[in-house]
């Protein structure tokens, strides 16, 4: 059973590099203007990676509970303080999803940047209602204000 888990564990770090490749993909998208066709099929490919990252989880939960450990990162460092192998492959996971958050903050704040941006242009697209305190062509400003 330890050779499952280690399989699942070698799996899902190939996966999460995976992820770190498609978000390094997203950023440069998000970083440029006109990529909205790469842009989606980033966010497909991560989506299906995530879904496989997810099934992966589970197989290595049902490993570790198999073997006697709880699921989880807490029965993960468990058996990696017994087995230099999987505590190995453990190591490079760990570093490996620490890159995944990083790059995903990261995207986040892009996001965010570009629907500000998108928003400032929207509204700079909207008419501006009059302000009450523009004379109106008539020279009244209540003529004006209540257009």
């Amino acid at each position: 059973m330890r050779d499952v888990l280690q399989s699942v564990m070698t799996e899902e770090h190939s996966a999460t590099e995976q992820l770190a490749s498609l978000l390094e993909l997203e950023r440069k998208a998000l970083a440029s203007s006109g990529q909205t066709p790469l842009l989606q099929a980033v966010i497909d490919r991560k989506s299906e990676t995530l879904k496989n990252l997810a099934a992966l989880e589970l197989r290595r939960d049902e490993a570790l509970r198999a073997l006697g450990y709880p699921a989880g990162r807490a029965g993960l460092e468990r058996i990696a303080r017994q087995d230099r192998r999987v505590g190995d492959t453990w190591a490079r996971l760990k570093a490996c999803i620490e890159r995944v958050r990083r790059a995903s903050e990261l995207n986040a704040a892009l996001v965010t940047i570009r629907m500000d941006s998108n928003n400032r242009a929207f509204e700079s697209l909207q008419p501006t209602p009059p302000r009450a305190d523009f004379y109106g062509p008539d020279g009244r400003v209540t003529a004006f204000a209540s257009a």
